[in-house]
Formats: structure tokens, C-alpha cells, sequence
């Protein structure tokens, strides 16, 4: 890792472990654009294109998300649709290793758990994800990014687990 990708590194690991522990959907959305700021430049000065284009596509999605709410049905499935065709046309521009196909497919599958109101889905597909970013970061030396990811994991089950104890004291 270079010295440009370790800072933004660190910046991301900074802003990350707070963004699972945030319960208002909207607040989670903007903290996790910072975040994906923070990665999209890592991800730049390692040159891991597909992955930094994918992160400035979380960015954007993450806004558009946040304008979501009270708009018509049509109007949320074709964003959810728009963002989806756009990471999979960029990823089609910049691929160059088998596992950016994987990287891709996971991208989706945050794009659906970020675009539901469940906070359950979004942590799970958080989950998902960031095991296959922590294998992409290991192809392409983003070391302190692991550390994120291997965050994001620990954040989202705690997350979890929070919310079953609360359950379970409910019951």
C-alpha cells in the first residue's frame, strides 16, 4: 500500500465502525457515502479501477436512497434498477480479473439490502459483501482495508446480536 491509500484508508476505517451502529437509515446512508469516499481514493491509488468505480457508484447510490422516501413505487424500483445497470455496465469497462465479477454480483446485492427498510437485510448484505471485498483487498494489497471490512462485520453483528437480545428481553 501506498502512502495516499493508507490515509484514506485510515479515514474509512474511522467513519466505518460508526456507520453499523446508526439506526436512522438516512444518517446510516450519508455516513456510508463519507465512508465509500474514503475507499473510492484507497481503492484509486491501489489501481483497483472496478473497485473505486463501484465504490462511486455506492456514493451515489447512497443519495439517491436518501431521496427515496414518500416517492411513488415506480420511481424507487428504477432507481434501484438504474444504479444496478450502471455498476454492471462499469464493471464490463473496467474488468480485468475473474474476481471482479464477484465484487460486482456483491455490489448488487448491497445495492438491493441498502435499498430495503429492514435493517436486518442491510446488515446481513453487509455481511456478504465485505467478505467479498476482504477477499478483492487481499488481490489487490488494500491491507488496511481488510481491517474495514473485517470492521463492518463485527459492527453488523453486533448490531445484530443487540437487536436479539432486545428481542428476547421483549418476549
Amino acid at each position: 500500500m501506498n502512502t495516499p491509500s493508507i490515509i484514506f484508508s485510515v479515514l474509512g476505517i474511522l467513519t466505518t465502525f460508526v456507520v453499523f451502529q446508526i439506526k436512522n437509515k438516512n444518517r446510516l446512508l450519508i455516513f456510508n457515502a463519507l465512508s465509500n469516499s474514503f475507499y473510492t481514493l484507497s481503492m484509486l491509488f491501489l489501481g483497483a479501477y472496478i473497485g473505486a468505480l463501484l465504490l462511486s457508484i455506492a456514493i451515489l447510490r447512497d443519495f439517491i436512497y436518501i431521496k427515496l422516501k414518500d416517492r411513488p413505487k415506480w420511481y424507487v424500483y428504477t432507481s434501484f434498477m438504474f444504479i444496478n445497470v450502471l455498476s454492471i455496465v462499469s464493471a464490463i469497462f473496467t474488468y480485468g480479473h475473474w474476481f471482479d465479477i464477484a465484487i460486482l454480483l456483491a455490489s448488487i446485492l448491497i445495492n438491493y439490502g441498502m435499498w430495503q427498510t429492514n435493517a436486518i437485510v442491510i446488515r446481513v448484505t453487509s455481511i456478504i459483501t465485505s467478505i467479498t471485498f476482504i477477499i478483492y483487498n487481499i488481490i489487490h494489497a488494500g491491507y488496511l482495508n481488510i481491517i474495514t471490512e473485517a470492521l463492518v462485520i463485527i459492527s453488523c453483528v453486533i448490531f445484530l446480536v443487540r437487536l436479539l437480545i432486545k428481542y428476547y428481553k421483549d418476549v
